[in-house]
């Protein structure tokens, strides 16, 4: 009886561990495939697909899911952009739960209209003035921008992506490239250790008999669902 205990027990110890070796090297090739991703794009996010709708341009970026560590952060930014928010916001990349830095540019042509003393024109987002006497020029532009992130199957069982869609009001405004990074929701860990409580079952004089008990135990969870 003792030895077969003994023989099971080894058994499952032996399973948890080559199931633990091939979690590790699952994980690790991860990492390095997501570090080879991050550094090719040198901080920039991947451009998925452009197009127009109402007469507004969108682009649409690839988000980066990253681990929640510095050198990720790092890596999803650029170090010249991650130095540059540590210096402005006097905070520790460590500390930044997210980012996101949109280029865009603004290409308009324009037919200004003279006035008694100036140069005008003004439409729903820009306003210009321009004084020939004293060669001042005033503008205004109201600009918004719109990020937004979703995500999405290609079919039913396919593995879930996530995305972001950056577009403008102003369909003069051109989406160039993107900073950002998204930190990767923790999965639920496999170790555990806590008070337990149920039914077990014992053999005695050959029959199996059934049991309370509570107790203090360490689990590994081989599965999640």
């Amino acid at each position: 009886m003792k030895k077969n205990l003994i023989i099971t027990v080894l058994a499952i110890v032996c399973i948890i561990s080559i199931v633990m070796a091939v979690t590790l090297y699952k994980e690790n090739k991860k990492a390095d495939m997501r570090y080879a991703e991050l550094v090719q794009l040198s901080g920039k996010t991947q451009i998925i697909t452009q197009y127009i709708r109402d007469s507004i341009p969108h682009t649409v970026f690839k988000d980066k899911l990253i681990k929640d560590t510095a050198l990720e952060r790092r890596l999803a930014l650029s170090n010249s952009y991650a130095d540059s928010l540590e210096k402005a916001l006097k905070l520790s990349i460590n500390k930044i739960t997210q980012a996101s830095k949109v280029n865009a540019q603004l290409e308009a042509k324009i037919k200004m209209t003279p006035t008694a003393d100036a140069v005008t024109y003004q439409d729903k987002w820009l306003q210009i003035q321009y004084y020939p006497l004293t060669q001042d020029l005033e503008l205004k532009y109201d600009i918004s921008l719109n990020v937004v992130r979703y995500a999405d199957k290609k079919w039913f069982l396919g593995k879930k992506q996530h995305y972001i869609d950056v577009f403008a009001d102003d369909s003069r405004v051109k989406i160039k490239s993107l900073n950002t990074f998204t930190i990767e929701e923790r999965p639920a860990k496999r170790f555990g250790f806590g008070i337990s409580a149920g039914y077990g079952f014992t053999l005695n004089d050959k029959a199996i008999q059934a049991h309370p008990y509570i107790g203090v135990g360490f689990n590994y969870n081989l599965i999640h669902f």
